[in-house]
């Protein structure tokens, strides 16, 4: 962070999404076949669990490859994170299911900080826009 106080880091934590990377899925990494999750062995019972998976996978993916290339992972996640609120359209709808769970509230605490306890930067996040 630059010096200049609170105003400065408001600045910063408002910066426009820009994605310093491309990501994509790659093919199954070593956290995958060493088990890192506990997918189902046997399939899922139902569709939901089969998008579930695939979605987690491919997260994993990402985000491993952005850790090895991002030189300020915190703050690319913080970014990804309000491009997403951001086309859900509020910052809430991230942790709307389970609003008073911890994770929620680590969430909340990583996106608000972003784009605004009041959603005031959200739209700063939208693809194309900033």
């Amino acid at each position: 962070m630059s010096g200049g106080g609170t105003a400065a880091f408001a600045n910063e934590c408002a910066a426009p999404f820009r994605p310093a990377l491309t990501l994509r899925v790659m093919s199954p990494g070593p956290h995958e076949r060493a088990g890192a999750f506990a997918y189902p062995r046997k399939g899922p019972t139902n569709m939901t669990e089969n998008k579930a998976g695939d979605y987690t996978r491919s997260a994993v993916a990402a985000i491993t490859q952005a850790t090895e290339h991002e030189q300020d992972f915190g703050g690319w996640l913080a970014r990804v994170l309000a491009a997403v609120a951001a086309e859900r359209g509020s910052s809430d709808a991230l942790t709307e299911r389970r609003p008073g769970s911890w994770e929620a509230s680590l969430v909340n605490q990583l996106v608000k900080g972003t784009v605004g306890w009041a959603d005031e930067y959200l739209s700063r996040y939208l693809p194309g826009e900033g």
